[in-house]
């Protein structure tokens, strides 16, 4: 099932046919916009009948309860209808009924457009049931249950996070569970335990619908209290109410404070001492005393030590620029990190890519785990070659070590970083944690909400998005960017000069945003060297000295690198291993020629004997390019 709006997977059971983003969505479009009640709507007033106005049909379902203490909550006052409606003292028509929605696009503008709506609480109580995860989340944004507007709703949500908080109850809750809770609170009735069994009919929100929906409510019960606040103040004024008699000066203390509790309410998470921190500081001091010192602070990406260790892992809260010219092996590279640190840290990886399909670059990993090319992978016979059939299933037996972890998401236009934030919070609904890594490939191409023309401000607003959402996640982001032409100009040859951050293109306060920036540039010396010394190796075993590996040396420049550790090289080299899209660390750069010989020398006798690189037979060579003339030649005839 898709969503009405932006075609998005949802739920089957996403009765309202839109997605939590687009009903949000909706939901601030007409913020702005004159709004009925929804009382006018679940009952609207039917026109004078001869003798005097009709009532209001009770609403189904919701029965008075016969507990005295609680009451349903007042609903807010109708509002005048705006221009579309139809004309006064008409009759408005009956919606159709909740099971009636997803084919109804006017009832589901009236679940967004709404003050309240009770699907809304529904459906959110019924992720507070049954995912744990997201009802912690909601609480720690300051969520209370006393926000619902039904009282069935506050019952059930102040029972269910009762149950949840409760160390000796289980992981589980049903609605045998809830109901025995409510029984013992003297808080059951039949019209509650038919709310309950409403409640566990829908489908569960994931946890980006679920946030969307606690927004609503929380603006619902802001607009409530502020209304409250302005009827008490017209009161006032009118010399009528409580207040009538009271000292201006105190009414308007009482009214200021009352606003500065909403505002603390709703920004319960947003504003705290740094006391807090200073707590996990010591704690973390204290434990590190015990246990010892921490090798990384954020997410291990070995067996790439040193640049490990340079980074100090990809930590959480920072922004991650990985930026090149073309042929460099920077989706490679980013693809092979990720899945180390799915692999090392069991997190999950959500990798957004605007560039390639999910199933090239599934391929590319498969060749870089089974040092098989994905030419061979895509075309070629595997398993009637022993060989090859080893090296898929070693490739395989890798991939196994995170593809529970590892998500590809193909980018679309609608992609924009609030899709993405939804991808995220619902991959962490999924695994019950709060750790994730997010990779972009690439930043140029990702869209944004309002079509920006200059490409400067485009990558601007996208970067400065990436970086608050990195801070609002908590998790570490990886962006690749491509380079202008100047800074692949100087890259494409061997040159005293190297691309740097300002060499991105559209490049602008991209290098402010980032918390790391890292260059990759070919080291023309080096592989000039590794060429020379790999067809020396192929003569000396009697091989094909002409057609050897295709293999670069990549320096990995770390331009800017935030709390980096002290006295730690900034450039670190990678083998680019071309054909198979695997990149193998060869530590840090070291200028000495002899080095060089020696390094590279020692290198490609790892390789050979670790079986990443073979020479081809000169004869099998010869007829392949026998080959290769023959067909050359067959064209030159047409």
């Amino acid at each position: 099932m898709k969503c009405k709006r932006c075609s998005t997977e949802i739920e089957d059971t996403n009765i309202s046919g839109y997605c939590g983003y687009c009903a949000y969505k909706a939901y601030k479009e007409s913020s702005d916009s004159k709004r009925e009640s929804i009382e006018g709507v679940l009952n609207p007033r039917p026109a004078a009948a001869v003798g005097g106005a009709s009532q209001p049909a009770p609403r189904p379902g919701l029965a008075s309860s016969t507990v005295p203490a609680q009451t349903e909550r007042p609903l807010p006052r109708p509002m005048t209808v705006g221009s579309g409606s139809s004309m006064p003292g008409s009759a408005m028509p009956a919606p159709p009924s909740v099971h009636g929605m997803a084919a109804s696009p006017s009832r589901a503008e009236e679940i967004v457009n709404n003050a309240y709506d009770p699907e809304v609480e529904q459906l959110l109580l019924n992720a507070f049931i049954k995912d744990r995860y997201v009802l912690s989340k909601v609480v720690e944004e300051g969520f209370q249950a006393d926000m619902f507007a039904s009282k069935h709703a506050r019952r059930i949500g102040d029972c269910v996070m009762e149950l949840y908080s409760d160390k000796a109850a289980s992981n589980i809750i049903d609605r045998h569970i809830i109901l025995d809770r409510l029984r013992k609170k003297g808080l059951l009735t039949d019209e509650t335990s038919d709310y309950l069994d409403q409640i566990l009919r829908h489908g569960t929100a994931q946890y980006a619908q679920a946030t969307q929906y606690v927004d609503l409510i929380k603006e619902r019960v802001a607009r409530e209290q502020l209304e409250k606040v302005a009827e008490r103040l017209g009161n006032y004024v009118q010399r009528s109410g409580e207040d009538f008699d009271k000292d201006p000066m105190d009414v308007t203390a009482e009214v200021i404070k009352s606003l500065q509790d909403l505002q603390k309410k709703n920004q319960e998470k947003k504003v705290r001492l740094i006391k807090e921190q200073m707590f996990q500081i010591v704690k973390a001091v204290n434990d590190r005393e015990a246990t010892g010192e921490i090798e990384n602070l954020g997410y291990s990406i070995k067996p790439f030590y040193d640049l490990n260790t340079t980074l100090s892992g990809f930590r959480k809260g920072f922004l991650y620029g990985i930026a090149g010219a073309p042929r460099r092996g920077k989706t490679s590279l980013t693809l092979e990190l990720a899945t180390c640190v799915a692999a090392n840290e069991r997190v999950p990886v959500l990798f957004i890519t605007w560039e390639q399909t999910k199933l090239n670059l599934t391929y590319r990993l498969l060749a870089k785990e089974s040092q098989l090319n994905p030419d061979t992978l895509q075309r070629k016979r595997i398993m009637s070659n022993e060989e090859q059939e080893a090296k898929f299933a070693m490739g395989w037996r890798k991939m196994e070590q995170y593809m529970d972890y590892f998500y590809l998401v193909e980018g679309t236009k609608k992609d924009t970083i609030e899709k993405v934030k939804a991808h995220a919070y619902n991959i962490k609904q999924l695994h019950e944690t709060d750790d994730l890594l997010i990779v972009v490939d690439y930043i140029q191409k990702m869209p944004t909400k309002n079509d920006i023309g200059d490409e400067k401000f485009k990558v601007e607003e996208i970067s400065t998005q990436l970086k608050g959402l990195s801070i609002e996640l908590n998790c570490p982001i990886v962006a690749i960017s491509s380079l202008n032409k100047e800074g692949c100009n100087i890259d494409s040859e061997d040159s005293p000069v190297r691309p740097n951050m300002y060499h991105c293109k559209g490049s602008g306060d991209i290098e402010y945003d980032l918390d790391s920036a890292v260059i990759m540039a070919k080291d023309w010396g080096d592989t000039r060297e590794l060429a020379t010394q790999l067809s020396a190796k192929a003569e000396e075993m009697g091989k094909d000295a002409v057609n050897i590996p295709k293999i670069d040396v990549i320096n990995i420049h770390i331009d800017k690198n935030r709390d980096a550790p002290e006295g730690i090289s900034s450039i670190v080299q990678l083998l680019f291993l071309i054909e198979n899209n695997k990149f193998i660390e060869l530590g840090y750069k070291v200028e000495t020629d002899h080095y060089r010989f020696t390094k590279i020398e020692n290198l490609i006798n790892k390789l050979l004997e670790e079986d990443y690189i073979s020479f081809r037979d000169i004869e099998s060579a010869s007829s392949g390019d026998s080959e290769m003339a023959r067909r050359k030649k067959i064209r030159l005839r047409y």
